[in-house]
């Protein structure tokens, strides 16, 4: 059975968020990448998805779905905070602001490790970036988050930033597209994988991510590259 046609059962395995947060682009170190999770596995060993396991700690997001068409939401994202062991090392990286969030979704069925596993089973991604923290205390830190479409005038370290152009390679994790071949460097529609090329800008996003949220490696709002 695939995802798809659990969905549409009556009952189904639990769902798992899993959130990768990745702070590269702050630091310039490509291994600084957080992996969370929410929970541990009903035998509790720490949960593994596609070959990375994620830390248990209690972790939130809310406000990824569309409230309305063509309205981008704008999720918060909340970690605890025991007697504020984190604040140090957060307020060094100016609060995160830039970093990237991607929460991931699936049931627990499909996790490495289990009878069922295929990591192929995954709801479409939730990518998203730290636009500013909210709030601050000894018990959790809560940032918001913004598509990369509203990020005009957040200036991230380390990045140069264009207008119509995504630097990220295509079908990387920073991309996230796993699926079939879509279209050639130009946009035009493909069947064959060695056609499926990028062309890197925003509507070749567009059409491997139809009415979701883009992980595009640009920035539609700038006016020049910086």
């Amino acid at each position: 059975m695939t995802l798809t046609a659990d969905v549409q059962q009556s009952w189904h395995d639990g769902l798992v968020e899993l959130y990768d947060i990745d702070f590269s682009l702050i630091t310039g170190d490509p291994a600084d990448i957080l992996y969370l999770a929410n929970q541990v596995k009903p035998n509790g060993t720490k949960i593994q998805w596609k070959g990375q396991t994620y830390e248990p700690l209690p972790i939130s997001g809310t406000g990824f779905e569309k409230v309305s068409a063509g309205q981008t939401p704008q999720p918060s994202l909340t970690i605890a905070n025991a007697l504020g062991v984190f604040s140090p090392a957060i307020d060094a990286l100016g609060d995160l602001i830039g970093a990237k969030v991607t929460r991931r979704r699936t049931f627990g069925k499909y996790l490495d490790g289990e009878p069922a596993a295929d990591p192929s089973q995954e709801f479409p991604l939730d990518v998203f970036y730290i636009e500013q923290k909210t709030s601050e205390n000894a018990i959790a830190i809560t940032w918001t988050l913004s598509s990369i479409l509203d990020l005009e005038g957040v200036r991230l370290p380390r990045r140069l930033i264009t207008q119509n152009y995504c630097q990220w390679k295509y079908r990387s994790s920073e991309c996230g597209y796993t699926g079939g071949p879509v279209a050639d460097e130009r946009d035009r529609p493909t069947g064959s994988l060695s056609n499926d090329i990028c062309g890197k800008r925003l509507q070749s996003c567009q059409l491997r991510f139809p009415n979701q949220s883009l992980p595009f490696g640009g920035f539609p709002g700038a006016t020049v590259g910086q």
